[in-house]
């Protein structure tokens, strides 16, 4: 029997904000969605600010899978 897929509502996604430093810069991101995928979750976020220096890229995704 397959979970049933579970959403946080987007009023309340979009009040958390990740931060995230790497190599090339760093990215605050606002969480707009989260979704339970059975075996992982998945998170569709927006930047806000970010400081990026020439390097290898920060993100990548393909948004054409979801």
């Amino acid at each position: 029997m397959r979970r049933a897929k579970r959403v946080l509502p987007l009023n309340l996604a979009s009040k958390m904000e990740i931060r995230a430093s790497v190599r090339g810069g760093r990215i605050l991101v606002a969480i707009d969605t989260v979704t339970d995928a059975d075996t992982h979750s998945i998170l569709i976020v927006t930047a806000t600010e970010s400081a990026l220096s020439p390097a290898r890229p920060l993100v990548a995704w393909n948004r054409g899978f979801l």
